[in-house]
């Protein structure tokens, strides 16, 4: 018997990147797309294969399903997921490549739940995108490994990524997925699969699960929704969004809708006209979050996200949950926020054409800084350090909800009026309404006070210079500063300087005093990281605690948690530990 379900388990697919609910179709591009890969490893031969198709026609989907099948085959894997996204980003290629260099090679041969801890705060210095090649060359170097690079669409993307990994080992396959196949006429790639739209038979199988939940449209709908299925022109995305929107409208009174929506689709034959018709019928907060997720949020942990939705509009999890249930918005296996790329793009052209209050381009960007008048109106804005600034000038932002600050590279005569300029916007810079606010590697003292509105829910200063937490963020449900080698005081114990914390990670902050057993008294915390910390010689109390991180803490003698749902504990090397209480079965 044991046997024969350790068979079963091991012949199931392990659900590690994000799938469908409703594989339709999938099965059968899997297979020979599977066929493929598995004939070149069994060659002993590298595999390089690409997936090529439009936009919404299921690259990643097949894609990811193909990796949840085959990645314990290999010695590591990795899948590199909205490539064209963060390559836009401010040393997006170079975070990119030690991303893949994180998950391989410092992968190899460890146990994966070890290496999670012991590297998480650990980053891989990269000094720019050649330097970055030369180190994916040589690091990878026999190491047979699955690594699917998703939506490449730039030559640059498979020099500085593609290119390297031509020294991995003989068994190893290399997956790309692109929307331009001339982006892979010079790499003589192992076979390219051309992604084709659904058939008949798959499009109304896939529509109808989502339009209804159910393989039949209801008789007085079936003329109608095979117009709508073939307006969509096999499209999976587009079948998945216009179902999901019409889903819940099956009686006969709906029937001017669903002939309004064929007409839609009938006179915008783009996608993003397409799937406008989901948009446009949201209810007002529905469509902020929609585009502050899209702007923002893709690629953060759905609970974050949870939180500053709550902040801004009263309510969280019920937006998230529409947007789901509209198939614009999903969550992966690891709980982060992900919205399709023509989605996405989607939500972002309706910011540039509409009303313009979210930056999150680096030249959108210069602009409104230029333009101080723009910056009044914003609710979501990211910004280099390595921009010109506005110099003497106080800058009101009373509707910004969300900062990301990201570290710009100066160089030259210019650095010195960068940083004093920078140094000076970011002091006088006055955001009451912030609810979230990510800024790494900082280099100022003290957080500048028009940055510590009591509205702020989410703050992430990992690595950055500050000395002391701030004081006045009552409301502040996450607050991340793993190394920060400089912080050293809490104004207050941290029970009551912030009683709303879930989240807490203090990571490698050595030279932090004033940690008392006040820590008990957080009520509502979830996640827990006072690794290399000073902590008091006991804890105890934290009754939703859900994963705690306490290694290296020499100073703690007892531990003692009330938690029903702690998953993880980390005590490594807190040697000093003679009780430990806890309330788990």
């Amino acid at each position: 018997m044991v046997e024969k379900v350790m068979k079963t388990l091991n012949q199931a697919d392990e659900k590690i990147m994000g799938g469908p609910d409703f594989p339709v179709g999938l099965v059968k591009r899997r297979k020979e797309i599977e066929k493929m890969l598995t004939e070149s490893k069994s060659l002993q031969c590298f595999g390089r294969f690409g997936l090529v198709g439009m936009g919404g026609i299921g690259k990643t989907t097949t894609a990811m399903s193909i990796y949840n099948k085959m990645h314990k085959k290999f010695e590591a894997s990795f899948f590199c997921l909205n490539i064209r996204e963060h390559a836009g980003y401010d040393r997006g290629l170079e975070d990119l490549q030690a991303k893949i260099l994180q998950n391989t090679v410092l992968n190899v041969n460890k146990d994966k739940r070890t290496y999670d801890i012991e590297h998480r705060q650990k980053k891989i210095e990269i000094n720019d995108v050649e330097h970055g090649k030369s180190i994916l060359s040589s690091e990878l170097k026999g190491i047979n490994a699955l690594i699917v690079l998703d939506d490449v669409d730039h030559e640059s993307h498979i020099d500085a990524l593609y290119r390297p990994l031509c020294t991995l080992g003989a068994k190893s396959v290399v997956v790309i997925t692109t929307r331009n196949r001339d982006s892979l006429k010079r790499e003589q790639l192992t076979e390219i699969y051309e992604m084709q739209e659904l058939d008949k038979e798959s499009s109304e199988r896939l529509f109808h699960w989502h339009a209804f939940l159910k393989p039949e449209a209801p008789a007085h709908l079936k003329t109608v929704s095979q117009d709508v299925i073939a307006a969509c022109k096999g499209l999976p995305l587009s079948l998945k969004v216009i179902g999901s929107y019409l889903y819940g409208h099956e009686s006969e009174s709906d029937i001017s809708l669903w002939e309004e929506s064929f007409r839609h689709l009938q006179e915008n034959e783009d996608i993003f006209g397409v799937l406008r018709i989901s948009y446009d019928h949201l209810r007002g907060n529905e469509k902020e979050a929609f585009l502050d997720i899209c702007c923002f949020l893709i690629g953060k942990l759905e609970d974050y996200v949870c939180i500053f939705l709550e902040g801004c509009y009263g309510m969280g999890q019920t937006l998230l949950n529409v947007l789901k249930s509209r198939s614009l918005v999903s969550t992966d296996a690891e709980g982060l926020i992900r919205v399709h790329d023509q989605l996405r793009d989607m939500g972002r052209h309706i910011v540039r054409e509409g009303k313009k209050d979210r930056v999150w381009e680096e030249e959108t960007a210069n602009d409104v800084l230029e333009d101080g008048g723009r910056l009044s109106t914003l609710r979501g804005l990211s910004i280099n350090t390595g921009m010109c600034f506005p110099e003497n000038e106080v800058a009101m932002c009373p509707e910004l909800r969300i900062l990301v600050v990201n570290n710009g590279n100066m160089s030259g005569t210019d650095s010195h009026r960068h940083n004093s300029s920078r140094r000076g916007f970011l002091q006088k810079v006055r955001c009451r309404n912030l609810r979230w606010l990510t800024w790494e590697n900082a280099s100022f003292e003290h957080l500048p006070p028009g940055l510590c509105s009591e509205k702020l829910q989410v703050l992430n200063l990992s690595g950055s210079n500050i000395r002391e937490v701030p004081a006045a963020l009552p409301n502040l449900k996450y607050l991340w500063l793993p190394g920060c080698k400089n912080l050293k005081v809490l104004s207050k114990p941290i029970g009551t300087l912030m009683p709303s914390l879930r989240g807490l990670d203090l990571y490698g902050c050595s030279q932090l005093e004033g940690l008392d057993s006040s820590l008990g008294k957080l009520t509502d915390l979830r996640i827990l990281n006072l690794s290399e910390c000073r902590v008091p010689s006991e804890i105890a109390g934290l009754p939703c605690m859900q994963e705690l991180y306490l290694e290296d803490c020499t100073s703690l003698t007892a531990l003692s948690c009330l938690s029903t749902s702690l998953q993880i504990l980390w005590l490594n090397g807190s040697c000093n530990v003679k009780r430990l209480n806890l309330n788990v079965s």
